[in-house]
């Protein structure tokens, strides 16, 4: 069965596209509709995306076998979801449907065989466009590289949620880098190297704190943390593996600690929950019920961080090939 791309549920032609379906396909191809629609909104408000996922499961369920009604209750319930989308302002617009269907189209050249597409093959390759688009918005909320800043006296450098004032000073007995006195002291031989050296450290000063932080968060939550590093992970806030190693993006620590506190909490869960589904959001929301709240905070907080254009990408061999979290981060 050839596919050019899945199905959107605010495509205009959509009706027509089915209607010429048998009424268990037809059921099938809107069934696939809204799943993909919220698997890629899913992060915008997961509250509301969990419940329709659920909604979706019930529906399915009182329907099962009964191809025809099911076919009329999912595409009820599509209109439904296209109306609360439009009366919040939100919803699958025609850019995101552009970029995830070029996605599909581009996934779907490299793998057809002949050029067809069956139906699992399409349900895949949908699955892997709409996670692949949700990374390329989780590399957004930290943005690009800003402008550089200055290592002279009186620039700002955030950390834990305040600004502290650059101060050079004559080299001594004190750190390279120090926090002192409210002042963030760099040696003013070493401005220079002004970079590398503050990277060094907030990833030291990360390093102390957040074992001390993430402890009472990984208890309450149930999850063994075997090891948790600092690194310069390029767009994520942090990555994670099923087995508990940790690794948070340094310039996690320019954040106010609330917020630190989502993204230790993000990661814990998906040491149990690869994917961003509802069991994932139901794990971050018990110790955490203003999650939402906070991660709408990061990401209008993410772009006002200090990100050198040298750390915008990860130069780390340890991350691993599993999650990897950008946003919430």
């Amino acid at each position: 069965m050839a596919r050019s791309g899945p199905i959107s549920i605010t495509d205009p032609d959509y009706r027509a596209k089915v209607a010429g379906l048998s009424p268990r396909a037809r059921a099938s191809e809107m069934e696939h509709a809204i799943r993909h629609h919220i698997r890629l909104h899913m992060d915008e408000d997961p509250t509301r995306y969990r419940r329709l996922s659920e909604r979706l499961e019930q529906i399915l369920a009182d329907h099962r076998g009964n191809w025809e009604q099911q076919a009329f209750a999912l595409a009820d319930f599509m209109e439904k979801i296209k109306t609360e989308d439009s009366e919040r302002g939100g919803g699958d617009s025609s850019a995101l449907n552009r970029v995830a269907s070029a996605l599909y189209g581009l996934l779907a050249e490299e793998t057809a065989a002949d050029g067809v597409i069956d139906e699992r093959q399409g349900r895949r390759l949908a699955d892997f466009a709409g996670r692949l688009y949700a990374k390329l918005r989780e590399r957004a909320e930290i943005g690009p590289p800003r402008p550089p800043r200055e290592f002279v006296s009186g620039e700002g450098f955030p950390y834990l949620g305040r600004s502290y004032r650059l101060l050079l000073v004559d080299e001594g007995t004190c750190p390279v880098v120090r926090l002192n006195r409210g002042r963030l002291e760099l040696h003013r031989d070493r401005a220079d190297d002004g970079t590398r050296q503050l990277v060094r450290w907030y990833r030291q000063a990360g390093e102390r704190w957040l074992g001390k932080r993430i402890a009472p968060w990984a208890q309450r939550m149930e999850v063994e943390v075997a090891d948790l590093r600092v690194l310069p992970l390029g767009y994520r806030w942090g990555s994670c593996t099923a087995v508990g190693r940790l690794n948070i993006h340094w310039a996690t620590m320019q954040l106010p600690p609330d917020l630190v506190d989502y993204v230790l909490v993000h990661e814990l869960a998906h040491v149990r929950h690869r994917d961003h589904g509802p069991d994932f959001w139901r794990a971050v929301q018990r110790p955490l019920p203003d999650f939402a709240a906070r991660r709408t905070r990061l990401r209008l907080t993410g772009p006002a961080l200090w990100l050198p254009a040298g750390n915008a990408r990860s130069t780390s061999t340890h991350a691993p090939a599993g999650h990897r979290h950008g946003s919430d981060r």
